[in-house]
């Protein structure tokens, strides 16, 4: 068995058909990590229970500045 850490910024959905085959996959063993639930200039935050792999929300020590353009910081020291 081999087992596969995937790393995004935040969920996002057209890549959760790819995430769900190799998921899916013989031999595979898949966790994605997610830096935060979701980004402001997106919106709400996907349900986790419709991502349909195992993922892990990573504590969120991200910052958001709002001005002339929206700018967001990720920063998780785990």
């Amino acid at each position: 068995m081999r087992r596969v850490a995937i790393v995004y910024p935040v969920p996002v959905p057209y890549s959760f058909p790819v995430l769900r085959r190799i998921a899916a996959a013989p031999g595979i063993d898949l966790t994605v990590f997610y830096a935060r639930r979701s980004l402001v200039g997106r919106g709400a935050a996907v349900d986790p229970a419709s991502l349909g792999f195992r993922h892990v929300f990573l504590p969120d020590a991200g910052r958001v500045f709002v001005g002339r353009e929206v700018r967001e910081i990720d920063f998780n020291p785990t």
